[in-house]
């Protein structure tokens, strides 16, 4: 992408975006959550082919249609998310605090990392969640996190 398409985006994104870092409970797998890191872009389902060109011209992610007139575009993965966010942060304005944070976060999951970094990644969400203005509680955060790694002996008091 040239310059001028990475600005576009970020302006999409600081506009009709959202980045997010969620916990899905997971009993395959070590520290029993996954993390999971998305950049999301949303407008009404009549102008679902704008985010289809957009997806096409970055090559990743996928376009759907909710069932409320709205469509997606959905960037998914801890590399993807890493690679796009990269990209378009020198021009993004509101949300750049916000691809900071799940940068930071993608470098500490991105070893092998313990029971106590995956927390320190769920106050990274938490402050993420807190500049999206997200409109509901995040049903993982970091004290029931927290309180599953104690009640599953992964970390102590």
């Amino acid at each position: 992408m040239n310059s001028q398409q990475k600005a576009y985006l970020a302006g999409f994104l600081d506009a009709d975006g959202s980045i997010v870092l969620q916990f899905r409970k997971r009993d395959d797998v070590r520290l029993k959550y996954r993390a999971k890191a998305v950049v999301v872009f949303y407008q009404k389902e009549n102008d679902k082919k704008t985010l289809q060109q957009l997806q096409h011209l970055f090559g990743h992610g996928y376009v759907y249609s909710r069932n409320d007139n709205m469509s997606e575009w959905r960037i998914e993965g801890h590399a993807r998310v890493k690679e796009f966010l990269l990209q378009v942060k020198p021009y993004l304005r509101f949300k750049k605090r916000q691809a900071q944070l799940i940068l930071t976060a993608l470098k500490i999951l991105k070893k092998h990392y313990s029971a106590n970094d995956l927390l320190k990644v769920c106050l990274l969400a938490n402050k993420i969640s807190g500049l999206n203005n997200a409109p509901r509680q995040r049903k993982n955060n970091y004290q029931s996190v927290k309180q599953d790694l104690l009640k599953f002996g992964l970390i102590s008091l």
